[in-house]
């Protein structure tokens, strides 16, 4: 059986993120992370999802849209560089271009 409980702080996080990408425009997962708070305005400790979990849950919820990739450099200790990608999402309908279709 599903944990209830889970699925709704699940829910209650993305009605957060929601309400703030309304306010603030399209948002990368760690600037989520960062800002989204409960409804008293404190923060996500004991159930903060994962960014691969919230990434998930986007793509799911038809509320939310992919608006842009940004590509990150990275340098390891050792010099080898590379980069990689962070997912932007904002709201579906309301007048910003969709990345994937």
């Amino acid at each position: 059986m599903a944990n209830k409980k889970g699925n709704l702080m699940g829910e209650r996080w993305r009605n957060q993120a929601y309400e703030y990408i309304r306010n603030y425009g399209p948002q990368t997962v760690d600037l989520l992370l960062t800002e989204v708070k409960t409804k008293t305005g404190r923060p996500y400790t004991l159930h903060q999802p994962s960014r691969q979990q919230i990434n998930a849950w986007f793509r799911v919820d038809k509320r939310f849209s992919l608006t842009d990739r940004i590509k990150i450099p990275n340098k390891s200790c050792n010099g080898r560089t590379g980069s990689y990608l962070v997912n932007v999402w904002g709201i579906n309908g309301e007048g910003q271009c969709n990345v994937l279709g």
